[in-house]
């Protein structure tokens, strides 16, 4: 079953019930909008959800909604707001994945800097994050920290959107079987989608319009 919900995560998250989730998977706003042109303020005008949130609110949310000690918490990001993930909760951090996207971005600096192509999710938790090993098929090999999963950009897309396969990749070794994935941020709420897909409940919350009813329309139109 897929919830939608629409509205500031912050203040949404506090109507859900305690110990409700068995997995987050987290792409907060890193808050990486250029300076604008009068004076270094943040310039909205493109992106005007790529706003941090309240780290501290966060974490007593996500603290009072997992399920138990072992409710693991994925949070996608880049180096510098990382630095804020692990400052927010240094206890809870446990270890980091990379996913390689296959595709570059970040050509306006290609002269002082390579092309990027990877994203980091960290993963934090209380104790140790509950996680089902599921073997490559080709030579039963385990799963390395790097999932190598392209990114197929579509016009009209969330700009930050994943893709199923990575949410995939993710929701069945991190969430147990009819349980229950929340993304605060949810966007394109495709997390959400894939974990119904996959046996789990999904509860995605999102306070910008355009993407919200979008996502109600994708839902209704696939009965998710």
């Amino acid at each position: 079953m897929a919830t939608l919900l629409k509205g500031d995560c912050l203040k949404v998250m506090k109507g859900l019930p305690d110990k409700s989730i068995d997995c987050f998977v987290c792409d907060l706003p890193w808050g990486c909008l250029p300076p604008s042109p009068d004076g270094g303020k943040i310039y909205m005008c493109n992106n005007p959800w790529d706003v941090k949130i309240d780290l501290t609110e966060f974490w007593k949310q996500v603290k009072r909604l997992s399920r138990n000690e072992n409710t693991p918490v994925l949070m996608f990001c880049n180096t510098r707001y990382g630095l804020d993930l692990l400052n927010s909760n240094p206890t809870w951090f446990r270890y980091e994945l990379i996913w390689s996207k296959d595709s570059v971005t970040g050509f306006m600096n290609a002269n002082w800097k390579p092309l990027q192509s990877h994203e980091m999710i960290y993963v934090f938790c209380k104790k140790k994050p509950y996680y089902r090993r599921i073997n490559y098929i080709e030579g039963n090999r385990c799963p390395s920290t790097v999932i190598s999963i392209g990114r197929k950009q579509k016009k009209g897309q969330h700009p930050t959107q994943k893709p199923d396969e990575l949410w995939e990749w993710l929701i069945q070794r991190y969430c147990p079987e009819n349980g229950t994935i929340l993304d605060p941020t949810a966007g394109s709420f495709h997390s959400v989608f894939t974990a119904t897909k996959l046996g789990r409940k999904g509860i995605g919350i999102e306070m910008n319009d355009k993407y919200f009813w979008k996502a109600v329309a994708e839902m209704n139109k696939n009965r998710v």
